[in-house]
């Protein structure tokens, strides 16, 4: 263990968990090697060329000592990755933010530990790198995961490879998971972020309007680019949020920390417009509306969300002269786009719909499943089909072939607030 690793170790004060973590992949590894499939799993992992004695004898050292270094560092050092191998260094970086984050989590860090002795054992026997992310094909094969075609068709395409410079040393690395957020992996954002053309792109000197069960304003996260906020419901300036569903949304559209903000820069304002523990009326949210429009320029307004709606409609033709449409129409002629969900209960009627105001918004979002794992989630929406799957509309989410359709993670997400209530 270098020097370096056990100076954070003591600083972090998670020694305990780091070797927890290590004991955790030892024994997966060891298992492992004592499996029937073991030369079958390997060659379908790293390539049909491998050697079986190579690969037994890589194993047995790795179940009795280390075969490489261990730093902790900076996770912008490492591409904003959990976790990284350099075969220059034989080093296996680890996040330091993903340790503190994880302190009571050490299954988290063991499965990024083997994601990383996967490209360490990669470059013991094969001269060139595997194609894909094998570290994360052979840590999912190891802890016993069946993987659906569509994820397996992901990590064969997977670029892992990325230069850094640690220490003023340029180093090649394999990386694990691309971010921290598995949403903003999904929908290219973790992508977009580390392209050095779009640098900057962060939502600064721009404005986001969440208009919903209100928005904590003191919430750490969201309190430094707070604008401004109303109660429609009650008056005023202050949309608490007793709900939390609207300090929720506002998270995912911009919380400072950008594991859990798409934009962690942009303004935010909140419009409270749902009474505590029941509904909203849509007097509220077309006077809300009218507000973004009357305040757009000196807000710098771009974007309205509402996570929000109700019925079930195939054509935006099924719902004129609705109060809304008009409204968010001049706000589109502005150049403001407005986002709406698009319906949770498709169970309640399954044809291809959405609610409203989604249906006439610029766009209507849908939920999918993040990969194949469920994770032990249960709906409340009345539906009953928990078939998972890469890209996988979820069984709740209304759906519609439209040209405003879009799809985004709607649940199991890193988020501001947890809970089984939070989804889309």
């Amino acid at each position: 263990m270098s020097s370096l690793l056990e100076q954070n170790l003591n600083t972090n004060n998670s020694t305990t968990t780091l070797e927890k973590a290590f004991a955790t992949a030892q024994n997966l590894l060891w298992n492992f090697s004592l499996s029937g499939d073991f030369n079958t799993d390997l060659r379908y992992i790293f390539g049909h060329q491998i050697q079986d004695t190579t690969a037994q004898a890589i194993f047995q050292a790795l179940t009795r000592q280390r075969a490489f270094s261990l730093e902790i560092v900076a996770q912008s050092q490492i591409n904003n990755a959990l976790g990284a191998y350099a075969q220059q260094t034989n080093t296996i970086y680890l996040s330091q933010e993903f340790i503190a984050e994880n302190i009571n989590n050490y299954q988290a860090i063991a499965a990024v530990l083997l994601e990383e002795t996967g490209h360490y054992i990669d470059s013991q026997l094969n001269r060139v790198d595997t194609p894909g992310d094998e570290g994360e094909l052979f840590a999912a094969i190891i802890q016993g995961q069946t993987l659906d075609t569509a994820t397996q068709n992901r990590i064969a395409q997977e670029d892992d490879q990325y230069t850094v410079n640690i220490d003023g040393q340029e180093i090649q690395i394999e990386q694990a998971t691309p971010g921290v957020n598995p949403a903003f992996d999904l929908i290219g954002l973790t992508q977009l972020r580390n392209d050095p053309q779009f640098a900057g792109i962060d939502g600064s000197g721009l404005t986001a309007v969440v208009i919903d069960t209100g928005l904590d304003r003191n919430h750490p996260l969201l309190q430094p680019h707070y604008r401004t906020g109303v109660d429609f419901v009650n008056g005023g300036d202050n949309p608490v949020d007793n709900e939390g569903h609207g300090t929720h949304v506002s998270g995912t559209v911009g919380a400072v920390d950008e594991n859990i903000g798409v934009a962690p820069q942009v303004g935010l304002i909140g419009l409270q417009v749902f009474q505590n523990g029941g509904g909203a009326s849509n007097s509220d949210i077309e006077e809300a509306l009218e507000w973004v429009y009357n305040n757009r320029q000196q807000y710098n307004i771009v974007v309205v969300n509402m996570s929000l709606g109700s019925g079930f409609y195939s054509s935006p033709n099924q719902v004129q002269g609705d109060i809304l449409s008009d409204d968010i129409r001049r706000l589109e002629e502005i150049g403001v786009t407005v986002v709406s969900a698009g319906g949770n209960s498709f169970k309640n009627n399954e044809y291809q719909n959405y609610g409203a105001p989604a249906i006439y918004s610029t766009l209507a979002v849908g939920a999918v499943w993040q990969d194949g794992v469920n994770q032990g989630v249960s709906f409340g929406s009345g539906a009953i089909d928990y078939t998972t799957g890469t890209d996988r509309v979820t069984s709740f989410s209304q759906r519609l072939v439209a040209n405003n359709t879009i799809f985004d993670l709607g649940l199991l997400l890193i988020a501001l607030i947890q809970g089984e209530d939070k989804i889309t």
